[in-house]
């Protein structure tokens, strides 16, 4: 039950962030009907998808443990950055470049598990701007400043400063599991 309520926050998070960050700034322009104020409707299903995926990978690269307030903090940065990604990206895409990408490095220096860090940074500053390329080319949404494949450069930083939040939610979503082995009743047999 734990994932479906993490998908489905996730889902919601991205769609708002979208709503207002990105279409009521005017930094991408959506096509397909039906819309649903001026958003599509299609968001909604496409988010869910990168949600469900998000859920299912975090496990894997998860902190040790659990700590749900860094992962609201987390949370918190990435609504920043998408903030500034409509507000500042549009007129400043090169400064907005330049912000998220030593945001990024400063973050990995001060962090201790670069490697888990990194790896799920290229997934999702690779697979999140293809994605959105995708959607491009099957023209649910238009950027009104592309760079590269119709996308703005700024959006690969952007989605790679999410890997800290990825690892907190795979903590979250983990934490049944780790109290139960932390329990003094647990055994290797009671964890199958």
């Amino acid at each position: 039950m734990r994932w479906v309520i993490a998908a489905a926050g996730l889902t919601a998070w991205m769609t708002l962030s979208d709503r207002f960050f990105h279409v009521d700034t005017g930094t991408l322009v959506q096509f397909w009907r039906p819309f649903l104020g001026e958003q599509t409707f299609w968001v909604i299903p496409t988010f869910a998808l990168g949600a469900i995926s998000l859920v299912a990978v975090a496990p894997r690269f998860a902190t040790p443990r659990a700590r749900p307030l860094r992962f609201l903090a987390e949370v918190l940065i990435m609504t920043a950055v998408y903030a500034t990604s409509g507000y500042v990206g549009l007129d400043n895409p090169l400064t907005v470049t330049a912000a998220f990408s030593a945001l990024f490095a400063l973050r990995l220096a001060a962090s201790t598990d670069r490697g888990n860090l990194v790896v799920v940074a290229v997934l999702l500053g690779v697979g999140g701007p293809l994605f959105e390329s995708l959607m491009w080319a099957l023209g649910m949404f238009a950027y009104a400043q592309p760079d590269i494949i119709g996308v703005p450069w700024w959006l690969v930083p952007f989605y790679a400063n999410g890997a800290w939040a990825v690892r907190e939610l795979g903590a979250l979503l983990n934490r049944p599991d780790q109290e139960a082995a932390e329990s003094p009743n647990f055994s290797a047999r009671s964890a199958y």
